[in-house]
């Protein structure tokens, strides 16, 4: 499992929420829908509701990539507001849950504030790699330059094969 995790500094008076969230091939022609406008799962079963940790926002899930790519991007657009966010009711069939995917509002003040100039798009990029594919090496290999930051010690056991968007 992987943690999800969008985080703002602790001594900061906001809150945040993620909404419009998608998950793409490094090649950006394949893009998956992780997190809908509303800030709810599309299919809580590969990516759950976003919840609350601290002076963060965090989703469990398994590991997944595309066929064509052992990068995937996620981006998601990010909203503060003052004070801590109110979560979207997310419902499926006769289930409901809430995710923080939307700004809480005072009744007081009406008006939709709204602008897409208060979003935030965020990526950041994760490599999924199964030891059951042959071209894993050579793919580190040619890219080393760019992981050579990475701790070499740390050892990763992947227990069954990574799910694709195609299985």
């Amino acid at each position: 499992k992987l943690t999800f995790r969008i985080e703002i500094p602790e001594d900061t008076p906001y809150g945040i929420f993620a909404r419009s969230c998608v998950a793409m091939a490094k090649d950006s022609k394949s893009t998956f829908q992780i997190i809908d406008d509303e800030g709810c799962p599309v299919d809580p079963s590969i990516f759950p509701a976003f919840t609350p940790d601290g002076n963060a926002l965090q989703s469990v899930y398994e590991a997944f990539r595309f066929t064509e790519s052992y990068g995937v991007i996620f981006q998601c657009n990010v909203k503060y507001c003052l004070g801590p966010c109110e979560p979207a009711v997310c419902e499926w069939g006769r289930e409901s849950v809430e995710s923080w995917g939307r700004r809480k509002r005072s009744i007081a003040n009406t008006s939709d504030s709204d602008s897409t100039e208060d979003d935030m798009t965020l990526s950041q990029e994760i490599l999924v790699l199964d030891f059951g594919d042959d071209s894993h090496s050579q793919f580190l290999k040619s890219n080393e330059a760019l992981y050579s930051e990475f701790d070499k010690d740390k050892t990763v056991t992947i227990m069954e094969p990574c799910p694709t968007k195609a299985s």
